[in-house]
């Protein structure tokens, strides 16, 4: 898991959310990182080679927020 700083923005942003994905294709528990942080809502940093735009993408995708929301 990477975090960028706070107010990094634009190309700069980028750059390191790019540099932070490669260095996960590489980690034995991509998947298990990912999993995790999409099923806990995480909204910080790159965890499981996923920005939190993409994760919070994901859990629309997958119906998460739904699904919780019908247990509570």
């Amino acid at each position: 898991m990477f975090f960028v700083p706070d107010g990094d923005r634009g190309r700069s942003r980028l750059v390191r959310e790019t540099r932070a994905k490669r260095v996960c294709q590489s980690c034995p528990v991509l998947r298990q990182c990912g999993t995790y942080a999409v099923s806990v809502g995480e909204r910080h940093g790159v965890w499981g080679a996923l920005t939190p735009m993409e994760r919070a993408e994901a859990r629309v995708l997958l119906g998460i927020d739904e699904v919780l929301a019908a247990r509570a």
